[in-house]
């Protein structure tokens, strides 16, 4: 079993030399585990230099992943979520402009077809105000799909998908 634990500058020594020490003291068959972190050495809160074994992102590859706590690890997660909140808002502005896209595009299908009623427009006009229209709707549905996305990765990021159920009835 590949076990890693990830650390970033100012973590918690004793979270990480608490977890090195127990999970070192297995002695099962294929057990491994590895201290990961974002480059050779990470610097804890009272400034000792611990080495890492790899990077961070040999950590898809292991069985189980610990994060040693930390205002290392506390500042990544800050940032997970501001860039998520940015995203959102992102999503929202590309999402305003969609609409006004979708729109226009209505608007100028309706005056092509109606000057084409009345004879003032060919049929190519027509067919081309369709796909602009076409087009306009697609990007509307992506649009709301990204505002949906970014939302949702804002929720994870935040952990407001993590509810208490306050009516649980207890024995």
């Amino acid at each position: 079993m590949k076990i890693a634990i990830v650390i970033f500058d100012k973590f918690t020594d004793l979270d990480l030399f608490l977890m090195w020490d127990l999970l070192n003291r297995v002695r099962v068959d294929n057990w491994e585990v590895r201290i990961l972190g974002e480059k050779e050495s990470h610097i804890s809160a009272t400034g000792i230099a611990i080495p890492t074994h790899g990077r961070i992102d040999e950590a898809n590859d292991a069985d189980a992943v610990m994060f040693v706590s930390g205002q290392g690890t506390r500042d990544r997660i800050a940032d997970e979520v501001w860039a998520a909140y940015s995203n959102l808002n992102t999503a929202f502005r590309q999402r305003e402009a969609a609409a006004a896209l979708l729109t226009a595009a209505t608007e100028s299908y309706s005056a092509a077809l109606e000057s084409y009623n009345y004879g003032v427009r060919n049929l190519l006009d027509v067919t081309n105000a369709q796909k602009v229209l076409a087009q306009a709707r697609s990007t509307d549905i992506l649009a709301r799909t990204q505002v949906l996305a970014a939302l949702a990765d804002l929720v994870f990021r935040t952990g407001d998908a993590i509810q208490i159920n306050p009516r649980r009835t207890r024995p």
